[in-house]
């Protein structure tokens, strides 16, 4: 009886890496597509909330435990100046409450308000309901292999 080949058979190594090469390409575009897309569609969200997509994150990072303006700054992986300008704003606007550390005072630590929890309450609440709006004929097969994808893509120091 002849040895039948699968299709995977016909495939080298060369092929493969060049098939690999063209897919990243191909992703890497795409994901540049996306996250302009994600970033108009967060705008869009939260500005009825008077909030910008930056704001939401500085606020969740606090509410997650980050209180202190160094660190938000190496999160956000930008400078330090950047994150005291959107503390500036939040805390003009009583979402963000500062309080000098009795055995530092140079340090800060910050704490989202009562009004800052409720804004991020509302934040999520849009946010959920824009993105189930925008994938919501989006095929379930689809759903499930983009959540593998960007998983592995958002890894904090994974490869």
């Amino acid at each position: 009886m002849p040895e039948t080949l699968d299709a995977t058979s016909d495939a080298t190594p060369a092929s493969d890496a060049a098939e690999h090469a063209t897919i990243v390409r191909d992703l890497a575009l795409h994901a540049m597509a996306a996250l302009r897309a994600v970033q108009h569609m967060a705008q869009r969200a939260f500005e009825p909330l008077g909030l910008s997509p930056s704001q939401v994150v500085v606020l969740s990072l606090i509410q997650r435990g980050v209180d202190q303006p160094k660190v938000l700054a190496e999160q956000l992986e930008t400078v330090q100046s950047a994150v005291s300008a959107l503390l500036r704003e939040l805390q003009g606007r009583g979402l963000v409450a500062r309080a000098v550390d009795p055995n530092d005072r140079r340090r800060a630590h910050l704490r989202v308000t009562d009004a800052g929890l409720a804004a991020l309450e509302r934040a999520g609440e849009v946010w959920l309901v824009t993105a189930a709006q925008r994938l919501a004929h989006v095929p379930l097969e689809d759903l499930r292999a983009t959540s593998r994808v960007v998983d592995l893509l958002t890894r904090t120091g994974q490869p």
